[in-house]
């Protein structure tokens, strides 16, 4: 049977225009690729609800919604706090945001983009709100000196000035930022899931009354507890591995409406409704473990760290109106500590 999966790659290999805002990009890192280029998040919203430092934007996915005008073009945006410590907590310092816009629009022209960097030049975010200087996000606090360059707080405002606008403040000319904030930049290239014959899971016998442990002892209830699950959770990353070795590299899967690949046997709560129209919450896609290396990131995975295995993100069904940015469901899924010996966690 053919899959209607999705999977994304990691592409650096890419030219400077095909990842702005006017080529409706799927991306990762870098600057955020804004969809609506007037009413970009505040700050807050940005920001880590730990640490309150600005999360950093992991990847965006471009996925029209051919069903609601309103969603003729549809981005969701993922952000991420880097910071060790705040992943240690239960609540994930992840961050989606939905955008969507009509075909006929402030911003974009009805007719597609043309390939090429001569198209539209004119259209970059910074003209209908400024932006911040180091990461791209919206930029309400502007550098007092020269007034002419903006950032979405003090703390990237300090990082630039040390970086370089000390000696650029009042210059003429266009004024660009030295500090190193994104992640590496690529785009998300994305293709339909290979086919491969599954796999059918053997059924597990389960003859209790056959079963003694050590000296012709009988186990307990939390004996039995404890082995059956151990069998759930072998099976299910099992199955995630055996899945992923479709295609190893993989960093995003894609399904719309379709079910998460669980990484573990740890129960997926159901998302909460949509807060603008009430409607369900469906699934639309995961973030893999991969895209921790490809990015760097599982270098600082220390001590239970930034670190998953899958973050499945949901969506209102609807794609209901949105003016500017709206905040989706995200549910951050670790893998099982007895599953993932050094060598057999996925890479």
């Amino acid at each position: 049977m053919s899959s209607s999966l999705d999977i994304g790659f990691y592409e650096t290999d890419f030219e400077d225009w095909e990842v702005q805002s006017r080529h409706f990009p799927s991306k990762v890192g870098g600057r955020p690729a804004w969809l609506d280029l007037e009413h970009l998040p505040a700050p807050e919203v940005i920001a880590c609800p730990h640490c309150g430092q600005p999360r950093v934007f992991l990847l965006q996915v471009y996925a029209p919604d051919n069903e609601v005008t309103e969603a003729f073009h549809r981005t969701l945006f993922l952000f991420i706090c880097k910071s060790d410590s705040c992943w240690n907590s239960e609540d994930k310092p992840v961050l989606v945001l939905r955008s969507q816009l009509a075909r006929d629009n402030l911003f974009y022209p009805s007719q597609p983009p043309e390939d090429g960097p001569g198209w539209r030049p004119d259209i970059v975010p910074g003209v209908h709100c400024p932006v911040c200087a180091v990461c791209g996000a919206r930029g309400d606090m502007r550098c007092g000196r020269c007034r002419s360059v903006s950032y979405c707080g003090q703390g990237h405002q300090k990082l630039d000035w040390r970086a370089g606008h000390k000696q650029q403040c009042g210059a003429e000319g266009e004024q660009r930022s030295n500090v190193k904030w994104a992640l590496g930049e690529g785009l998300l290239v994305m293709e339909e899931e290979p086919d491969t014959e599954e796999v059918d899971d053997k059924e597990e016998q389960r003859l209790r009354s056959m079963v003694e442990m050590g000296d012709g002892v009988e186990a307990g209830e939390e004996e039995w507890e404890e082995i059956e699950r151990g069998q759930k959770e072998d099976k299910v990353m099992e199955k995630f591995k055996r899945r992923i070795q479709r295609c190893p590299d993989q960093v995003l899967r894609y399904e719309r409406r379709g079910r998460p690949l669980e990484c573990s046997a740890q129960t997926l709560q159901p998302p909460p409704p949509c807060p603008k129209c009430g409607g369900q919450r469906t699934f639309e896609f995961s973030v893999m473990p991969q895209l921790l290396s490809e990015l760097g990131l599982s270098d600082t995975c220390d001590n239970g760290g930034l670190d998953w295995g899958s973050v499945h993100v949901y969506t209102c069904d609807n794609s209901c109106s949105v003016k500017g940015y709206v905040t989706e469901h995200v549910s951050v899924q670790d893998f099982e500590l007895s599953n993932i010996p050094g060598t057999d966690k996925p890479q």
